[in-house]
């Protein structure tokens, strides 16, 4: 590794990737690999602060670390605090899986951060890594960087495209080509394991199921599960002890799993097909160096078939299209919304800047390209920056609202509210609201029943909650009493446009703060939710959310604290200390 060397003569090597679950496998990797050279790893990462059982103790002391794992925003947020000195003297910088420039929500933000890291360790070497990029000449030069190209992919992939005619004959075909694989090893001594990738959440246990039932062992396995469970799943698969797991295309990112086989069982991710960049990104978790001798893709589709009706490509024709997809070019594209975030955070991490610096520094960026008048205007406007001179100095609101990353008009938000003296968690549900809310198999079941119809699995679609609060025909007794329950405790509210307003998903998230804060943890948060209202909620999801909902209470805290508002603050604090537990 590139950075352990500049780490021996105490430099320190970073090396971040976009996704906590990697962060902690290279962490227990390099911590293993590299602690006999006497080098001691680290992990910044945004961490979850819910307490929901035993976990293993991480060392996040950055500082004393020569080695530190970190995931994008694990680093940038010191960044954005004015900490930088806290990261050390680098020597090498490496950025995995730099394609993510390119996502809708975070590329800006990588942008961003590898900018300042340029300008603060403009000695460094950074390395940017990545399987799928299809404009590396153009990356590398606005970059500023040697590029080094591999063509040729290090364990050969066989690509099948196999039409099925009906779902029975896909899941009898899948369940023969996964034991087919899993009886075979590899010259380096590891079985076959296969990747089933499919549209959805549920659809993961409905295949695992399906699949086991036909003696393919398949565990399902996505980002709704709770960390303890995913763990203990990938512990099964890299003990050999599981022949497949069906995941989701969006987690396809975070599979770290040796497989040397992958199966499509759908071309879809939710109700639109799959896009190049994703399926190439799949494709590249079949066959592992120093595990498999060979990769295998295989492509079950249904002709004719569709993924919904505003789709007018046909699963056949998509797998063509995808099959002979080039991978697509890597570039950032920056909203007004993300250009304000990112010239805030650039006036955060300097905590005073000269205006012309600010203008320089934007020549690192590789997609920024606005005028810097009308931003400076709308944040000095918003009490976020202060002139001074020719210089800007970020201020306390600023700062608070650029670290906890919030947006702009977040942050004015939490700060007039707090002015107003609203209830810390109202205002926490009224910045985030809990929206991975499903309808459960049997509430769908009893929903389909009165409406002779398919339906959205989706608790918040209006058609639910419009029939839910007017079905037309006399449901079951189960039925009612869980739309009196839904009626009563989430749709009861003055708005003219209810149900179809903001009120239900806000108060759904205070039901799930207040389980929380009861003492429930996300099991049986997900549980006690079912049971009152038929919703099927993950534990991984409400993990997640009540993460964001402690990070939201402790800036508002700061808000509090700021704008001399004790008991908001005093409150906000008590109430994330006990959503933490």
């Amino acid at each position: 590794m590139a950075g352990v060397p500049r780490a021996l003569d105490g430099e320190k090597f970073y090396y971040l990737t976009p996704l906590v679950a990697l962060a902690n496998l290279r962490y227990s990797e390099f911590s293993s690999k590299y602690r006999d050279l006497g080098l001691k790893t680290a992990i910044r990462v945004g961490t979850g602060r819910i307490k929901t059982g035993r976990k293993k103790k991480l060392n996040t002391d950055i500082e004393n670390a020569d080695i530190i794992v970190g995931t994008y925003e694990g680093v940038e947020q010191v960044l954005r605090s004015g900490s930088a000195k806290r990261l050390g003297r680098f020597g090498v910088i490496a950025i995995d899986e730099i394609q993510n420039l390119s996502e809708e929500e975070r590329g800006s933000r990588l942008d961003g951060l590898i900018k300042k890291l340029r300008i603060i360790s403009s000695k460094s070497q950074f390395l940017y890594l990545s399987a799928t990029v299809g404009n590396p000449e153009e990356l590398a030069k606005g970059l500023r960087a040697a590029l080094v190209l591999h063509d040729e992919r290090p364990v050969p992939l066989e690509r099948h495209l196999v039409p099925v005619s009906s779902p029975g004959q896909k899941i009898r075909l899948m369940a023969k080509l996964i034991g087919r694989e899993f009886s075979e090893t590899s010259v380096e001594g590891y079985r076959g394991q296969t990747l089933v990738f499919t549209n959805s959440r549920r659809r993961c246990h409905q295949l695992a199921s399906a699949l086991t039932s036909q003696r393919a062992p398949v565990s399902p396995y996505h980002s709704g599960l709770s960390y303890e469970r995913r763990r203990s799943i990938e512990a099964e698969f890299v003990g050999q002890r599981i022949a497949a797991v069906a995941t989701t295309a969006a987690l396809a990112a975070g599979v770290d799993l040796p497989a040397s086989q992958v199966i499509f069982e759908t071309l879809a991710m939710g109700i639109e097909w799959i896009s190049p960049a994703e399926f190439h990104q799949m494709l590249g978790r079949a066959g592992r160096l120093g595990f498999h001798g060979s990769g295998r893709a295989m492509l079950l589709i249904e002709p004719g078939r569709s993924c919904s009706r505003a789709e007018r490509r046909t699963e056949d024709q998509v797998a063509i299209d995808l099959l002979s997809s080039g991978i697509e070019p890597v570039s950032p594209i920056y909203t007004h919304e993300d250009l304000i975030e990112q010239v805030l955070a650039d006036v955060s991490t300097f905590g005073l800047i000269k205006t012309g610096d600010l203008a320089k520094l934007q020549d690192f960026s590789i997609g920024f390209s606005s005028s810097l008048k009308p931003i400076i205007e709308e944040l000095s406007k918003n009490r976020m920056v202060r002139k001074r001179g020719d210089s800007l100095v970020i201020t306390p609101i600023g700062r608070i609202t650029s670290s906890f990353f919030l947006a702009v008009d977040e942050g004015i938000f939490i700060s007039r509210s707090i002015e107003k003296g609203r209830d810390p968690l109202s205002i926490v549900t009224g910045t985030s609201v809990f929206e991975r809310a499903y309808v459960s198999e049997r509430l769908q079941k009893g929903i389909q029943q009165l409406t002779r119809r398919k339906t959205s699995t989706r608790f918040f679609d209006s058609d639910i909650l419009e029939l839910l609060l007017r079905p037309k025909r006399r449901p079951s007794k189960w039925f009612q009493e869980i739309i009196w329950r839904i009626s009563r405790d989430l749709l009861r509210c003055g708005c003219r446009s209810s149900p179809n307003c903001d009120c239900p998903p806000r108060k759904l998230s205070e039901v799930v703060i207040e389980l929380r804060i009861s003492g429930m943890d996300p099991d049986e948060i997900s549980s006690e939710l079912f049971k009152r209202y038929g919703i099927e909620a993950y534990p991984g999801d409400l993990t997640e959310y009540l993460n964001d909902t402690v990070r939201l209470g402790e800036a508002i805290a700061r808000f509090a604290d700021v704008l001399r508002k004790p008991g908001i603050a005093d409150r906000a604090r008590d109430v994330y200390n006990r959503i933490i537990g």
